[in-house]
């Protein structure tokens, strides 16, 4: 008889411990849950960052169309709404350099294309010549870029234009982006960068 309740003690003992070893394996199996959610968020926001990064290239292509190879903005020298376009760079903007017209989306110009980019992301984007005034181009008001930047003594000719979007995606979610470009056969693309909130 002493040796049923010893074995009845450590059947009661060995049931602790495996009712123990399950605990910890369903918080194990929880932590693991979480993780792999946490890691679906994370590579989830980087791959709406760089669609929204494609759409925003879709902006500057746009642009540099317009401007250079199709020449729907003219001589440069007056507005253009209907291709998203400013002869000079525009007096409202906040203190990242967005324009006032891609702060808000009820701020955009109506008359003003919107750009379907796919994946449910919207783009609207602003083209602004980097002078003071509308009317010709001037180099003392106007920002000018050398064709040949490592060239001594070469003078500035081409106008720099800048190049603002804005990438609406699914759920809220939006990006700013510039990018300036000009009028040099070697490069148009001068600079780009991603803006943060």
């Amino acid at each position: 008889m002493i040796g049923c309740s010893h074995r009845r003690a450590q059947s009661g003992i060995v049931l602790i411990v495996a009712m123990m070893a399950l605990i910890v394996m369903g918080f194990a199996g929880l932590a693991l849950v979480r993780a792999t959610d946490a890691t679906t968020a994370v590579v989830g926001s980087v791959g709406g960052r760089t669609a929204s990064l494609y759409a925003a290239d879709l902006a500057v292509e746009q642009a540099i169309g317009t401007l250079f190879e199709e020449r729907r903005a003219g001589d440069f020298s007056a507005d253009v709404p209907a291709q998203n376009y400013f002869a000079s760079r525009q007096a409202a903007e906040d203190s990242r350099g967005v324009p006032a017209a891609l702060l808000r989306i009820s701020g955009y110009p109506a008359d003003f294309a919107v750009v379907d980019a796919g994946n449910g992301q919207q783009l609207r984007y602003v083209i602004e010549r980097l002078c003071t005034h509308a009317g010709a181009a001037l180099p003392a008001q106007c920002v000018m870029a050398l064709e040949h930047p490592n060239v001594v003594g070469e003078s500035p000719h081409a106008v720099i234009f800048r190049v603002t979007s804005r990438i609406d995606g699914p759920g809220g979610a939006s990006l700013h982006t510039q990018a300036f470009v000009a009028d040099l056969p070697a490069r148009r693309r001068l600079a780009w960068r991603a803006i943060g909130d």
